[in-house]
């Protein structure tokens, strides 16, 4: 479950469980601002969701950026992309732009208002994995290209740049994604781009032997955060710590040894927060990578590839909490760093998304 890039619609991208089953389902939160001459009105509505579904096999990846919502379908490589303004004023069944990237456990985000930065398939892989996962890797990208919302290629020169290439994220001063090698960072200037691939340092390791494969920017912060996994003898997976990505002096450190099963940015990008294993809630601050802040969030629990995990989102002043292993939705407000609601929502929440407008959003209307 995700949400638009003004958190007006939800986002829920489901699989299965059988094949043709797969479906990207848009809900209108029903609460949104409506410009009125000099002023903004506030409309409120119910939820309810936009008609049809779109069809697509195996949507997985998810990114906001310039205004529109990327979705990479991995099982046939096809990029989708929801503009969240043509979305608000369409009437009747909503087309999103269909890109093809070819078969792959791809990654795509729009760069540009007019661009869109998508991984490049290798061409050994003939046939998707249902992990993402050929058991050769083969699946795994080789780079990233840039095209037009009408499929021309305007750069190539990164095509083949990243080895077995998976995560991806982006801020004011361009996207990173995961390689085998190091971080790719690609960046453009009126329509320009270029790329760069920042080596791990020594402490990582041998290559192969760890890699930092998922990403979290915000338009407002400088540096990127990271989550290393973990390679042994060659094997996949174990999580590894939490990274700083500096992509202005295109350097990268650890600030934290341990996994993270959920992270996210503050609503102003000043603070980086992130859920280990051990049930605490750590605040990083953005600029530097230093822990500012810590509490106890939910009971220690297991961190195990594929399984329910705990879920966090920021909204202005609190942090939302998914705790799949009590079955409790838990509310924090962040300036105190303590828990001031619970819910009881039953099952194994394991994601959550915000839609609506959080206060000085309003109040700045």
């Amino acid at each position: 479950m995700h949400t638009s890039p003004t958190n007006r619609y939800a986002i829920v991208l489901a699989r299965g469980p059988e094949a043709g089953d797969d479906r990207i389902h848009v809900f209108d939160g029903g609460i949104f601002l409506v410009k009125h001459g000099n002023h903004y009105d506030l409309v409120r509505r119910g939820v309810r969701e936009r008609k049809p579904a779109i069809v697509e096999e195996g949507p997985v990846h998810y990114v906001n950026s310039h205004g529109w919502t990327t979705i990479f379908a991995d099982a046939n490589g096809h990029v989708i992309l929801i503009n969240e303004r043509d979305l608000a004023s369409f009437i009747g069944d909503y087309e999103p732009i269909v890109l093809d990237a070819g078969v792959q456990h791809g990654a795509a985000l729009v760069i540009a208002d007019d661009h869109v930065l998508l991984s490049t398939s290798n061409p050994a892989c003939t046939e998707f994995m249902p992990s993402g996962f050929s058991p050769s890797g083969d699946c795994l990208p080789v780079g990233v290209e840039v095209r037009t919302f009408d499929n021309d290629v305007v750069y190539d020169a990164a095509s083949r740049s990243c080895t077995d290439l998976h995560g991806e994220a982006n801020n004011a001063h361009g996207a990173v994604f995961g390689c085998r090698e190091g971080v790719l960072f690609v960046h453009g200037h009126d329509g320009q781009y270029e790329h760069e691939l920042i080596p791990y340092p020594p402490e990582v390791g041998e290559e192969g032997a760890s890699a930092i494969i998922t990403y979290y920017g915000h338009p407002d912060s400088d540096h990127f955060f990271g989550l290393a996994t973990l390679f042994p003898d060659g094997q996949c997976c174990e999580p590894g710590g939490v990274w700083l990505v500096d992509v202005v002096n295109r350097e990268m450190r650890e600030v934290f040894p341990e996994p993270s099963a959920a992270a996210a940015f503050s609503s102003d990008g000043e603070t980086f927060y992130m859920l280990a294993a051990d049930g605490v809630l750590r605040a990083f601050d953005a600029h530097d990578g230093e822990l500012v802040g810590t509490m106890q969030l939910v009971d220690p629990f297991e961190i195990v590839f594929g399984s329910p995990a705990p879920a966090i989102v920021v909204v202005g002043g609190w942090l939302y909490a998914a705790d799949p292993n009590s079955g409790h939705v838990l509310g924090v407000h962040l300036e105190h760093m303590e828990i001031e609601d619970e819910w009881d929502v039953g099952g194994a929440p394991s994601s959550l998304a915000f839609v609506g407008l959080v206060d000085a959003e309003y109040q700045t209307h």
